[in-house]
């Protein structure tokens, strides 16, 4: 009684924020401890690069809290601020299997593909590349790692990232790229930032996944940094 009718109204005069942040506090609290008890189950998500909605579905909000800072903080990234939590599954949980939703924060963006949870730091803008290019060389690659290529004899060879209508020759079919990503289960961010070596217009090589028929000859490596 005492503190409900003299210490709280006392302290909402002077700090007006008051019980709303003792109210969150409380539940931050009590997150925490449930969280806690699964803690054991949950810490073996450190080192793994993505979180599988699936198993997120049918657990507490709380727990699912507690699995995503041991995961980013197992990435070595930062983890959002509490308020971001709800916006976070509402949009990651809710969304089709055909859709990759993406929510950031300052360090981070958490993006959804199928029912895996991707986090990283934020990717460098999407603009389109188009070099023609020697018949060897090397180049950094303007989202990480570098390109190596070589093909003796070689004329009009272009380096670029995909535009969604290239073919590639494998096993005797062209092939679209996009239904190969989509096959290997590669995210589109991913799928639009992978170099293609190109000559003329038949793709050689896709990223560090394909080759052409009759690219024996051809080197072509991306090395990730």
């Amino acid at each position: 009684n005492f503190l409900r009718q003299e210490i709280f109204p006392a302290l909402s005069r002077r700090f007006p924020q008051a019980q709303t942040n003792m109210a969150r506090s409380a539940s931050l609290i009590g997150q925490s401890c449930e969280a806690g008890r699964a803690a054991g189950e949950a810490s073996t998500l450190d080192a793994t690069q993505t979180l599988d909605i699936r198993e997120l579905q049918p657990i507490s909000e709380a727990q699912r809290n507690q699995r995503l800072r041991l995961w980013l903080r197992g990435l070595d990234l930062p983890p959002p601020r509490h308020r971001m939590l709800a916006q976070i599954w509402q949009q990651m949980l809710a969304a089709s299997v055909d859709r990759s939703p993406l929510v950031s924060w300052p360090g981070v963006e958490l993006r959804r593909y199928r029912h895996q949870l991707f986090a990283m730091p934020p990717l460098v803008e999407l603009t389109e590349v188009n070099w023609p290019v020697a018949e060897q060389g090397e180049r950094d690659w303007p989202w990480g790692g570098r390109v190596s290529w070589a093909k003796p004899g070689a004329s009009a060879l272009v380096i670029r990232n995909p535009s969604g209508a290239e073919r590639i020759l494998i096993n005797g079919q062209h092939r679209r790229l996009k239904a190969l990503f989509q096959q290997a289960g590669v995210p589109p961010w991913r799928r639009q930032r992978s170099p293609l070596l190109m000559c003329g217009d038949d793709c050689l090589a896709v990223g560090h996944a394909w080759r052409a028929d009759g690219s024996d000859e051809l080197h072509w490596q991306w090395q990730k940094e």
